[in-house]
């Protein structure tokens, strides 16, 4: 008999993982002159990246992250040099992942160019190589935001890319052969690409528009199944918030030895076990709509800092991802009634593994330590609000706060501001129900919070929990919790 160990999937590190360590500030607010990368082989296991730019800044940037073993996203560059009226200079490193620019002056028309090594696969990430990039066969997989060096001087001018390889695929606007346009800085870093041959590629057609799906040859079934999955998925997932906040939607899925997924602005990426057995159909599912989910919770919905909203991002991300799969009738109410008792399984292993020292809000400043925390305290706080509010406010009251957060995303949410707007949506609830949580609330308080809704918990500490959804065996809709009902 095999037996795989499945981890907690760790979604959108671009936007939240405490491995990065440097935010650069004073951002330009005006549109300046066009930026234009192109990312080529060098050689077997180095890319070339060209960088044709006017300097806003006197340092550029990748997000700094480091392996396991001490290895750093710098480590991976070389050969680094600035050319322009100055004639060329090398570029020194300044660590966390800053470069200096200081052979040329700001306002410089200049080229960047360096080496990037091609082996960021081979180490162990925090948050795992999805989220960092690694290659494959006669191309590579990247992530934008570590790989790319960037002028964080000039957030707002447009970005064209070029890859001198074909069969590349990324995200941003196709504007010719191997040519996409990025409008800003923030949609040109936070995405993934690959480039180079050695991949498959088809699109799916949806009511929100065609969604290419990338994949290695191992994951070709998979990806086939994934591209019957999101049509239902995405209008599901779009009924609730109103709209589809993403363009040129790019899956990116491949093979590894256990599950891990990234979310970015319009794309995502997974890898997956191979052969997927049939009992990795729940959990692949599972981290597949949690990253779709990803779009709207973590991206439009974003936070105003790294850490800021790190609980609310993945835990209502895994929590609606758990109702989707039994809206959509991938799960039947026994299997819900488990998936929903894990939440609270994973909320009561964070307390115990941080000793009751760290709040729900504070656990995002540590990712990769909080993650039962960050995960399970957060989707057991959304169940619990959704819960209350559909008993008082009718089935769809949490889906509503969720539709009004989205409208109201101008602009990225503080905790402060985030409360705000909730507490006025559940009539206070959900800021109720966060003190709860902050004080590292214990499983003894669950069955009394669920008997007024007609629930059933039992559990016996620290791992063991059975819900019962229908104690009293009620038929058809009558069976069914408030919050699980359909709205009027």
């Amino acid at each position: 008999m095999r037996v795989r160990l499945f981890l907690a999937l760790v979604a959108g590190a671009s936007l939240s993982s405490p491995a990065f360590t440097y935010e650069p500030e004073g951002a330009s607010g005006t549109r300046g002159e066009l930026t234009r990368y192109t990312i080529g082989m060098a050689r077997e296991g180095v890319a070339h990246i060209q960088i044709d730019h006017t300097l806003a800044n006197g340092v550029v940037y990748i997000r700094h992250s480091t392996a396991a073993d001490g290895t750093t996203t710098d480590d991976f560059i070389s050969n680094a040099t600035i050319s322009g009226t100055h004639g060329t200079a090398p570029m020194e490193p300044l660590g966390n992942g800053g470069w200096s620019t200081s052979a040329a002056a700001i306002g410089d028309r200049v080229l960047i160019e360096y080496d990037l090594r091609l082996g960021h696969g081979d180490h162990a990430w925090a948050h795992g190589r999805e989220e960092i990039g690694f290659k494959l066969g006669d191309g590579a997989f990247l992530v934008s935001r570590t790989t790319l060096l960037a002028d964080y001087g000039d957030q707002n001018s447009p970005i064209e890319v070029a890859f001198d390889a074909e069969d590349s695929a990324a995200p941003w606007t196709p504007i010719g052969h191997n040519l996409w346009r990025a409008d800003d800085l923030d949609s040109f870093l936070n995405n993934c690409f690959t480039f180079g041959s050695g991949f498959g590629r088809f699109i799916a057609e949806t009511e929100q528009g065609n969604v290419t799906f990338i994949h290695d040859e191992a994951s070709t079934d998979l990806a086939k199944q994934a591209a019957r999955d999101i049509a239902p998925a995405l209008q599901h997932i779009t009924a609730i918030f109103g709209s589809f906040p993403a363009s040129n939607f790019h899956i990116f899925l491949f093979e590894n030895d256990h599950p891990e997924g990234g979310a970015y602005d319009d794309s995502f990426a997974m890898l997956h076990p191979v052969p997927a057995q049939q009992v990795d159909a729940l959990l692949w599912r599972q981290g597949f709509i949690h990253e779709i989910n990803h779009l709207w919770v973590g991206h439009a919905i974003r936070p105003a800092n790294q850490a800021d909203i790190e609980w609310f991002k993945e835990g209502v991300a895994d929590y609606l991802a758990i109702k989707t799969m039994w809206k959509l009738g991938y799960l039947e109410d026994h299997t819900l009634e488990g998936k929903l008792a894990n939440l609270m399984r994973r909320h009561t292993l964070g307390v115990f593994m941080s000793r009751g020292q760290v709040g729900l809000t504070e656990a995002g400043a540590n990712k990769s330590e909080n993650m039962m925390i960050i995960y399970g305290s957060g989707a057991t706080w959304s169940f619990m609000l959704d819960v209350e509010m559909a008993a008082h406010q009718g089935p769809g009251a949490f889906e509503r706060m969720l539709r009004d957060l989205y409208e109201h995303s101008e602009k990225p949410y503080t905790q402060a501001r985030l409360m705000e707007r909730i507490n006025v949506t559940s009539n206070g609830a959900a800021g109720r129900l966060l003190a709860q949580f902050e004080r590292n609330l214990m499983p003894m308080a669950f069955p009394a919070m669920l008997e007024p809704y007609g629930m059933e918990l039992a559990f016996m500490i620290p791992d063991m929990f059975e819900l019962d959804l229908n104690p009293r065996r009620l038929t058809g809709v009558d069976r069914l919790p408030a919050f699980l009902r359909d709205a009027e």
